[in-house]
């Protein structure tokens, strides 16, 4: 095996698998009544794109050595790396905007006694809340019905 397609494959194997436990979990974790709680969620998200950068970094460095090796190619790899080299610097750009603007973030609070996970995507303002029963730190349970007229969540008791 070619030293470029184990540099690759180094780059790949980690960043599918944090993708399958992410987005795999996301799948898999309502069917159990559950799902990932913001801040392991927020986690992934950013260890998948420093990954992702780090595999786009590789993909650029073997598209220079193709590009280099096959003259009659090199337009096309060296254009390759060129939209690589672009991507690695706006992805970076939009999950700075993603963090700060749309992501969610969550917070456990007891409300009558109960303890509930409450999420909010508003930063600064009023954002989309949603309530669920806790399980742990890493996900959560069932959402819980939120009445946005009172302010106050239908807890399981009164469901």
């Amino acid at each position: 095996m070619k030293l470029e397609h184990k540099r690759l494959l180094q780059a790949v194997i980690p960043l599918s698998v944090v993708a399958l436990l992410r987005f795999g979990g996301g799948v898999v974790l309502p069917w159990f009544g559950m799902g990932w709680r913001c801040g392991p969620r927020n986690i992934m998200d950013f260890i998948l794109i420093v990954l992702l950068a780090v595999a786009m970094h590789r993909c650029t460095k073997v598209l220079e050595h193709l590009a280099n090796e096959h003259p009659a190619r090199a337009a096309a790899y060296s254009s390759g790396a060129l939209a690589l080299t672009l991507a690695m610097f706006i992805l970076p750009c939009a999950a700075f905007l993603y963090s700060t603007l749309g992501s969610w973030h969550d917070s456990v609070v007891t409300q009558d006694g109960y303890t509930i996970v409450r999420a909010s995507n508003g930063h600064g303002s009023m954002g989309e809340v949603r309530c669920f029963l806790p399980i742990n730190s890493l996900v959560h349970g069932m959402e819980l019905d939120y009445d946005w007229s009172t302010l106050q969540v239908k807890l399981p008791s009164e469901i």
